[in-house]
């Protein structure tokens, strides 16, 4: 398990918060059913691959 709030804030540390739709909308990703778990989760991943695309995430 990893926790990405960290470093989200360690790449972004200018949001004005980290909420995940505040932190989906700065990486250009789209929940398209919020507040549910399975698309929260579906995103949060897509979050994760993109923070392994920006060599922020490394596993």
């Amino acid at each position: 398990m990893v926790d990405l709030m960290p470093l989200v804030k360690k790449d972004n540390p200018f949001l004005n918060n980290y909420r995940l739709q505040t932190v989906l909308d700065d990486y250009g990703l789209e929940n398209e059913t919020p507040h549910r778990a399975l698309s929260d989760a579906k995103t949060t991943f897509e979050l994760a691959t993109k923070l392994i695309e920006n060599k922020v995430l490394k596993i």
